[in-house]
């Protein structure tokens, strides 16, 4: 696939570029939700996003640590046994088995209280928990929750895509006249033919682990990795301010030790 995209760049008229742009060519987990009538129809343990988390014994619904009132909504879990076959980048970064929850202050109280995001970092959070599964049950709603807090349960299929990175990658040592209409073709031109469910006049919501994030204010400084974006999406009845996402980061160092207690979440929108 990478080799395909390598083509494709060639073709747009980018081959000058071709090794600064090979370099930041990722692979990337797409995260499909399908709602489903009943959540009990999700096997527990399964991946999904939206509904009840299935939490251990061991692991409360987290809270906003610094705003107490405010509980986290549960966006997805992950089951990492259900990942599809991945490259060799991804392998050597994710677990074989384990299930991955992510939360996020998502009340419209959380999201506009001022200066609340990136100094508290508690107003996300992501957990790793690699235990028996057999305990694991499915997780009630806290009474405190706010309905606008929940989402609707979905069945979750995963499967592995390409992302190329953005234009600011590339550093130009000068101004290249043609170069933008040559890369907004490229850009176009990967999203069709790399990117599912993307036709020329509709792009669906994209939800994923890893790869690179469609930044729409700014990137994260390049010592943070691009964790998990969760987008705008009918389906899930998330509607992040204007059509916009919620993007967890993690630094490198602590993923590399897949640990996840400095993790920041932003959401951004147009």
């Amino acid at each position: 696939m990478k080799k395909q995209i390598i083509e494709l760049l060639q073709q747009c008229g980018l081959e000058q570029y071709k090794e600064v742009i090979e370099q930041g060519i990722k692979p990337s987990i797409r995260l499909k939700p399908k709602r489903v009538k009943q959540e009990k129809t999700i096997p527990i343990g399964s991946s999904k996003m939206g509904g009840r988390p299935d939490l251990p014994p061991s692991i409360d619904w987290p809270v906003w640590s610094a705003k107490e009132e405010h509980q986290l909504s549960f966006l997805c879990q992950v089951n990492l046994l259900e990942l599809p076959e991945m490259p060799l980048s991804l392998e050597r970064t994710v677990p074989q088995s384990g299930m991955l929850y992510f939360f996020f202050a998502s009340t419209n109280e959380a999201l506009y209280e001022e200066d609340w995001f990136p100094t508290q970092k508690d107003a996300c959070r992501v957990l790793f928990y690699n235990g028996d599964a057999s305990i694991l049950r499915r997780t009630n709603y806290p009474k405190k929750m706010k309905k606008e807090g929940c989402f609707p349960a979905c069945s979750l299929m995963t499967l592995i895509e390409w992302d190329i990175p953005s234009s600011e990658w590339i550093a130009l040592e000068e101004e290249e006249q043609d170069f933008w209409v040559k890369w907004e073709d490229f850009n176009k031109k990967h999203q069709l033919n790399f990117v599912s469910d993307t036709d020329e006049t509709y792009f669906r919501p994209v939800h994923k682990l890893f790869g690179h994030v469609d930044a729409i204010q700014y990137e994260m400084e390049r010592e943070w990795v691009h964790l998990l974006t969760v987008d705008t999406c009918e389906e899930l009845k998330m509607d992040w301010g204007d059509t916009g996402h919620v993007v967890f980061w993690v630094p490198e160092k602590d993923l590399k030790k897949w640990l996840f207690t400095n993790v920041l979440a932003e959401m951004e929108c147009s």
